[in-house]
């Protein structure tokens, strides 16, 4: 009972400390993400990510729970099983000995084998996740163009994909699992055979030999846990290398070591000779641009697609810093500004209206953290969406989604309007500082964002 007690205990102690190291790597993972420039999310299909995050960590936290913790148990019950058979005899186990290594000397060969049909899973698993996450966020395009079949078929090709990867990955693990049994199916003849020529020199007796025969039962299921270990390890080393992939990429932008001190913003912007081109990129998409825009001046920025106007807007909020030129707040270049700091001044709105799970309450306020009821209020009447949304069934607690085909698009836009509103004017009172010309269209909903 006392063992029973000791052994839940220590199981139970071992698998917390070792959720907890799995629950910090996720945290870490997804903050890292979190921090990685646009250009990163378009190398990588998001459905891949989301597999690092979920599936390549998983493969870690079965390698930390249960590998650790079995191979813990495992070392300890084969030098204990194996003590006891050298106390016996220790000529015959030695002689028995020198068949245990075939264990480990099997996971050596199969494990080469199957980290590439790990990774070949994982890579397939991502592609499939891809597949689901594109189709599904597409569906009104993919119906539009009568493309069902077309997604089946894409859909179809990754998941045979997986399923190759996955049985080859199923086979190689059946496969280690019976070569491991025909050993241990040849060492207990041979530990008997031997048993029975030493009874019959009269070297052992039969209680001997069936004590011994017993502890040799106990000690090589332990043996064949530590070389299935290694086939766990080989698992997680693909998921691990997968994570350091995204570990190893550096953020486009870092805080300053030395950030200038904080001040109540103006909003005095300035570009100066600014020029970039986008990593990977063949040509520049801005060269030696520079205007300035002062405190409540609406500035309409136009071209052609390409020209870098999105580029303008990345550059401001500081998701890239310009290859050459200054940009400046208030006459304070960004890069010596603290990246919250800055982004708390700047209302970036997409052309894509962008939505999250939640209601349209918290959309409005994720844009102000702290906004209150009446804020948020002003806040869709100044983007013009307060109508549509009282007329909502919940009203402001209406739960809306990406996606969601209970607005239209005009209306989702309105919305993501709304929550540019507080957060273009720190203050309490940002309609106060609103200029009159911004109430009529076509700039009636964007006027505010230059207050």
């Amino acid at each position: 009972m006392l063992a029973a007690l000791v052994g839940y205990a220590g199981n139970s102690l071992a698998a917390r400390t070792a959720e907890r190291f799995v629950l910090r790597l996720r945290a870490a993972v997804f903050r890292h993400v979190q921090d990685l420039p646009p250009h990163f999310f378009q190398k990588h299909r998001r459905g891949d990510l989301v597999e690092r995050l979920t599936g390549d960590v998983e493969s870690i936290e079965q390698l930390v729970v249960s590998g650790v913790v079995g191979a813990v148990s495992a070392s300890f019950s084969a030098v204990f099983y194996a003590t006891a058979a050298l106390w016996l005899r220790w000529d015959l186990a030695l002689a028995t000995f020198v068949l245990a290594p075939l264990f480990l000397l099997a996971a050596r060969r199969f494990s080469g084998r199957i980290e590439q049909a790990s990774r070949d899973g994982r890579v397939a698993d991502g592609a499939l996740t891809s597949v689901v996450e594109e189709s599904l966020g597409n569906v009104v395009l993919t119906q539009a163009h009568n493309r069902q079949r077309d997604e089946e078929k894409r859909l179809d090709r990754e998941a045979r994909a997986w399923l190759r990867a996955s049985v080859r990955g199923a086979r190689l693990g059946e496969m280690y699992e019976q070569f491991v049994e025909v050993v241990e199916t040849l060492c207990v003849p041979a530990v008997i055979g031997l048993g029975v020529w030493e009874i019959s020199a009269g070297r052992m007796t039969l209680g001997r030999l069936l004590a011994f025969a017993a502890f040799l039962g106990y000690l090589y299921p332990p043996v064949r846990s530590l070389g299935r270990l290694s086939l766990t390890v080989t698992a997680a080393t693909v998921g691990a290398r997968r994570i350091g992939g995204i570990l190893d990429a550096e953020p486009a932008v870092t805080d300053p070591a030395e950030p200038a001190p904080q001040w109540p913003v103006r909003g005095w912007v300035g570009f100066h000779d600014v020029s970039f081109r986008y990593p990977g990129a063949p040509d520049a998409s801005l060269r030696n641009v520079g205007f300035t825009v002062q405190p409540g001046e609406l500035v309409l920025v136009t071209g052609a697609s390409g020209a870098g106007k999105s580029t303008l807007a990345k550059l401001l909020s500081r998701f890239y810093d310009p290859a050459g030129g200054v940009i400046t707040l208030d006459g304070v270049p960004l890069t010596d500004l603290p990246l919250h700091f800055l982004r708390e001044q700047v209302a970036l709105l997409p052309q894509q209206a962008l939505i999250l799970n939640g209601t349209v309450r918290e959309n409005i306020a994720c844009g102000r953290p702290g906004a209150t009821d009446s804020e948020i209020e002003q806040a869709a009447r100044d983007a013009a969406a307060h109508d549509f949304v009282t007329a909502l069934p919940d009203g402001y607690d209406t739960l809306i989604a990406p996606g969601t085909a209970a607005l239209s698009g005009g209306r989702l836009q309105r919305i993501a309007i709304a929550r540019a509103m507080p957060r273009a004017a720190p203050s309490s009172s940002w309609t106060s500082r609103r200029p009159a010309w911004t109430r009529s269209p076509p700039v009636r909903s964007y006027g505010p964002c230059a207050a």
